[in-house]
C-alpha cells in the first residue's frame, strides 16, 4: 500500500515531514518498507534560478547565437551564450547554472557545464519551456513576469511541490490501513497518546444527501448473504474527459495510471477512504436497473481485460435486466464500463461478503485493488460518505447533475455490530505496566471504539466496522499497546522462561538417527510445501479421494489442498530435477500427511524416500548400477530394524499410490506401516517424467503405536549349536514367496530361528508354470543340543504345510 505524505498533511492540516510520518506509522504497526521522492518536475529544477538579462549582443562567430550578460543574484553577472531568437535585455528568465541536471520532456537528462561555444565563454543556459520539463514548446526561451525575484530558485518561483511516497506493509488483519484515512487515524491516535490534540479529517462533500430531479437507477439485492449494503447514485450530463493535473499527478505518484475524470475519482476515493467504488455507464444497463445476485450456471461475462469468463453459481455479480455486467467486488465488465462517450453515470458503493469475494477472485485468478480490500473486510458504515464524495467530485470535474435520490439498501447479510467487554485490569496485566484508564480510553476513542469513555472498570466497547479482526479482549489490548508504545514499557531486571524439562522423546531421537544414517549413505534431504493442487492429490492417492483435506481460502489453485501423502510434493521436486537433467539422485523427506473423515482432521508423520537413475556417479573404478526395488526393499527392512519392528511383508496387496511393489504391516494389510515400489509410469508421464522412479513411504505415526509392544528383552548368546538345512522347493510361479515364508515359520515352530531365500531359478528342468526356490533354514534350542530327529520333524511339518500350497521338494518331481 502506497501513502502520500503530502495527502496525509492535507487531510490532517499539518506539515509533517516524511520522517515523522514514517516513524509514527511504523511505531503503530503500519511498517514503512520503502520511501520514494516524487517531484512535480523530475529533478525538482535544482540548480535553476530566476535571472535578469542585462545585455544582449550578437555572437562574433555565429549569426544565430547571442552573447548575454545575466544577473543571477550573485556578485557578478554571468556570460551565457544563447541560441533563442526571442532573448532580449531586460527580460526575466530561468537560468540553469553549471552542475544543474535538466529533464526535458522528450530526451535524455542534460547536465549543464561551463564551456566555450564558438570561442565565447558560456557559464549556464537560458532555458525554454520544454528544456525544463514544463511543457512541449521550443519556440523560444521562457520569459517570466517582470516582478520575478532575481536569484530565487525556479522551484520556489513556480511553486513546485514535491511529495514522498511511503510503501507500507499491510498485514492481513489491518485492512483499515489500506487508505490515507486509516493512516491518519493511527497518526491521530498516536498524537493523542503523546498528549497532543489532533482532529480527524472531515469531508464536507459528504455532509448532505444526494438528490435531484428525475428517477435514477434502482438497485435490488437478490443475494442478501453476499451483499450486506448497497448504495448508489445516478448522474447525468457528465462530460468524460482527461483529469486535471492535480488529480492525475496524485494518482500517478501512487502507481495508478490515470484514465478519465470519472474512473480517476473512484480510484482517488478508494485510496482516500479505503472503500472501492465502481462506476457504470448507466445507458448500457438494460432495464434501467441493477440486480445484485448469484451468477447463473454457465453464465459468461467479458471483463475489462477482454477475457470471457464462465461464471460459477457461487460468484456474486452485478447484473442488469438481461445479463451480468460486473464481478461484484472483484472486476468490472467490458460492456458497462466508462468510455469517452458516456454521459449518464451510475456510482456504486457497497459492502460485499469477504469470503465470497475472495473465492471469486481466486476462482478466476484475479487480484485487484478492490478484491484486496473487500476480501479483508471493508467498513460497511462508510458507503454513503464515499458515494457522496465521489459524486460531488465528478460533478465538479465533469459537470452534469444528480438524477433522482441516492439509494442506500441494507440487507440481512450486513454484519451485526460487535461488542467486546474489556476489564481495565486485564489491559494492565497484559501490558505488564499500569496504563492510566483515561489514556487507554482516549486511545480507544481515537481509534473509533465507542464506550471507552464510560466511567466503569469494565468497558463494553463497540468495535468499528473497519476492524473486523477485533473480537476478543486480547485484540483490544493489542490496539492500546501498539498506540501507547511498546518502547514505553519498562524492561524488568528478570526474564521468565518456560523451560521444557521433559525428554524430547524417542520419536525425535529415531528421526535424528534415521536422518544421519541416510545422509551418511548418500541420501539428500528435501523440504517441500505441505500444500499442492487437488488434481495432484487425486492423481497420487486416488484411494484417499474422500479423505483429502481442501483449503477453504487457498492462495491459488496450485495450493488448494493439504497433501494426503508425500508422493505428490516429492514428485514435483523430481520433475524439476529431471528438467535440469539431474537424472541420478536419491532424496528423503520428513513431513506430514493431512487427512479428514469429513468431521475432524488428523495429521500423520511420514518419511518418504525417492530415488532414480544410477546408485553411484561415473568412475573408472566402479560399476554403474541402476537403483531398483531390491535396494529400496533393503532400505525398507533397515528402517524397520531401526524402529525395532518386525512387520510382515506382502507384494499381493495394492499400494496406497499408483504403482507396484511391497507393503509392510503388523496386523492388517489395509493399514500398512510402509509401502514401496515403482511409481506408475502413467502417473510419471502426466508430470513429464520419463525416467523410472522408486518411492518408499513410511507412516511414522502408525509405527509409533507398535513401538512399545515391539521392545525386545535382552537375550544371551546361544550356548548350543544350531542345525542348518537347505530346501530346494518347486512352487507355482504365481505363488508369492512371502506367503510361503509365513507358512514355513508357522510350521517350523519355536525351533526355527531363521528362514532365508537364497536362490530363485526358472528354466531347463523346471516344469512350466513353476519355479525353483532355495531356502536356508536354521534350527536351534536355547536349552539343549538339538538332535537331527528334532530338525527332521520340523521339516516334515513344513513340507506338509507347503503341500497345501502346491509346493514340493524339487528332487521329488
Amino acid at each position: 500500500m502506497k501513502l502520500s505524505v503530502a495527502w496525509i498533511n492535507e487531510l490532517l492540516n499539518k506539515e509533517l515531514s516524511a520522517d515523522e510520518v514514517a516513524d509514527r506509522l511504523t511505531s503503530t504497526g503500519l511498517e514503512v518498507e520503502e520511501r520514494e521522492k516524487v517531484e512535480a518536475i523530475p529533478g525538482g529544477l535544482v540548480g535553476v534560478c530566476v535571472g535578469l538579462v542585462l545585455e544582449r549582443k550578437p555572437h562574433p562567430n555565429a549569426d544565430r547565437l547571442s552573447v548575454c550578460m545575466v544577473d543571477t543574484g550573485e556578485e557578478a553577472p554571468r556570460q551565457i551564450v544563447c541560441g533563442a531568437s526571442n532573448v532580449a535585455a531586460g527580460q526575466k528568465v530561468l537560468v540553469a547554472l553549471p552542475g544543474a541536471t535538466l529533464q526535458p520532456k522528450d530526451g535524455s537528462p542534460l547536465t549543464i557545464k561551463a564551456s566555450k561555444i564558438r570561442g565565447e565563454d558560456s557559464a549556464g543556459m537560458i532555458c525554454a519551456e520544454d528544456e525544463l520539463g514544463l511543457g512541449s514548446s521550443h519556440e523560444g526561451i521562457l520569459v517570466l513576469d517582470e516582478h520575478a525575484p532575481i536569484g530565487q530558485s525556479a522551484a520556489e518561483f513556480l511553486h513546485l511541490k514535491s511529495d514522498e511516497i511511503l510503501t507500507i506493509n499491510i498485514t492481513p488483519n489491518r485492512v483499515d490501513g489500506a487508505s490515507h484515512l486509516g493512516a491518519c487515524r493511527d497518526l491521530v491516535a498516536k498524537a493523542v497518546s503523546e498528549g497532543e490534540s489532533w482532529a480527524m479529517p472531515e469531508f464536507p462533500r459528504a455532509f448532505l444527501p444526494l438528490s435531484g430531479p428525475g428517477r435514477g437507477i434502482a438497485p435490488i439485492i437478490e443475494d442478501e448473504s453476499g451483499c450486506g449494503r448497497y448504495s448508489g447514485i445516478t448522474l447525468r450530463g457528465v462530460q468524460v474527459r482527461e483529469s486535471p493535473s492535480q488529480l492525475a499527478d496524485r494518482l500517478k505518484s501512487l502507481g495508478i495510471k490515470p484514465q478519465n475524470n470519472v474512473v480517476d475519482v473512484s480510484n482517488y476515493v478508494m485510496y482516500m477512504l479505503g472503500l472501492p467504488l465502481h462506476t457504470f455507464d448507466a445507458d448500457k444497463l438494460k432495464g434501467n436497473s441493477i440486480q445484485i445476485r448469484s451468477a447463473f450456471p454457465k453464465e459468461t461475462l467479458t471483463t475489462l481485460d477482454e477475457v470471457e469468463r464462465e461464471l460459477n453459481s457461487q460468484d456474486l455479480v452485478i447484473a442488469d435486466a438481461e445479463k451480468a455486467v460486473c464481478l461484484a467486488g472483484v472486476f468490472g465488465g467490458k460492456h458497462s464500463g466508462i468510455t469517452g462517450n458516456s454521459s449518464r453515470i451510475f456510482i456504486e458503493a457497497a459492502w460485499f461478503d469477504p469470503v465470497r469475494v475472495r473465492q471469486t477472485a481466486k476462482r478466476h485468478g484475479l487480484h485487484t485493488d478492490a478484491s484486496f480490500r473487500f476480501e479483508r473486510g471493508c467498513d460497511p458504515s462508510i458507503t454513503l460518505t464515499a458515494l457522496r464524495v465521489a459524486a460531488r467530485l465528478i460533478l465538479e470535474l465533469g459537470g452534469g447533475e444528480i438524477e433522482g435520490d441516492e439509494v442506500d439498501i441494507l440487507s440481512k447479510g450486513l454484519p451485526a455490530p460487535r461488542f467486546v467487554d474489556v476489564d481495565q485490569r486485564y489491559l494492565n496485566r497484559v501490558a505488564g505496566v499500569e496504563i492510566p484508564p483515561n489514556e487507554a480510553a482516549e486511545i480507544l476513542s481515537a481509534l473509533g471504539f465507542e464506550g471507552a469513555m464510560e466511567r466503569h472498570s469494565i468497558w463494553r466497547l463497540k468495535v468499528p466496522g473497519y476492524r473486523p479482526d477485533v473480537s476478543r479482549p486480547a485484540d483490544v489490548a493489542e490496539e492500546v499497546l501498539r498506540i501507547y508504545g511498546l518502547d514505553r514499557i519498562p524492561v524488568t531486571g528478570k526474564m521468565a522462561l518456560s523451560i521444557n524439562t521433559e525428554h524430547s522423546g524417542n520419536e525425535d531421537l529415531s528421526r535424528v538417527r534415521i536422518s544421519e544414517r541416510l545422509r551418511q549413505n548418500g541420501w539428500n534431504e528435501s523440504i517441500s510445501l505441505s500444500m499442492h493442487s487437488q488434481e495432484l492429490a487425486l492423481k497420487t492417492y486416488p484411494s484417499l479421494a474422500e479423505q483429502t483435506a481442501s483449503l477453504e481460502n487457498p492462495l491459488s489453485k496450485e495450493l488448494d489442498t493439504l497433501r494426503p501423502g508425500l508422493l505428490g510434493s516429492m514428485l514435483q521436486n523430481a520433475a524439476r530435477n529431471v528438467q535440469q537433467r539431474n537424472l541420478d539422485w536419491r532424496v528423503f523427506e520428513f513431513g506430514r500427511a493431512y487427512l479428514t473423515d469429513g468431521q475432524s482432521f488428523r495429521e500423520e508423520e511420514r518419511l518418504g524416500l525417492m530415488m532414480s537413475g544410477k546408485a553411484l556417479a561415473e568412475h573408472w573404478n566402479s560399476t554403474q548400477k541402476e537403483q531398483g526395488i531390491y535396494e529400496l526393499k533393503a532400505w525398507g527392512e533397515d528402517l524397520m530394524r531401526q524402529l525395532g519392528l518386525s512387520p510382515r511383508w506382502s507384494s499381493e496387496h495394492p499400494l496406497p499410490w499408483p504403482g507396484y511393489g511391497w507393503i509392510a504391516y503388523m496386523k492388517e494389510p489395509q493399514a500398512p506401516l510402509l509401502s514401496m515400489g515403482l511409481v506408475d509410469p502413467a502417473l510419471l508421464k502426466t508430470m513429464d517424467i520419463k525416467t523410472p522412479i522408486w518411492f518408499l513411504e513410511l507412516n511414522r505415526t502408525a509405527c509409533a503405536a507398535f513401538k512399545s509392544a515391539s521392545k525386545k528383552p535382552f537375550a544371551a548368546l546361544p550356548r548350543f549349536p544350531s542345525i542348518q538345512r537347505d530346501l530346494a522347493l518347486l512352487a507355482p510361479e504365481s505363488l508369492a514367496y512371502a506367503k510361503m515364508e509365513t507358512l514355513i515359520r508357522k510350521q517350523g515352530g519355536a525351533l526355527l530361528r531363521d528362514c532365508q531365500l537364497f536362490d530363485v531359478y526358472q528354466g531347463k528342468g523346471i516344469s512350466e508354470g513353476f519355479r525353483s526356490l532355495a531356502v536356508a533354514l536354521t534350527f536351534a534350542d536355547p536349552e539343549k543340543t538339538l538332535r537331527d530327529t528334532d530338525a527332521d520333524a520340523a521339516i516334515g511339518r513344513i513340507l506338509d504345510g507347503l503341500s497345501t500350497l502346491n509346493c514340493r521338494l524339487r528332487d521329488a518331481q
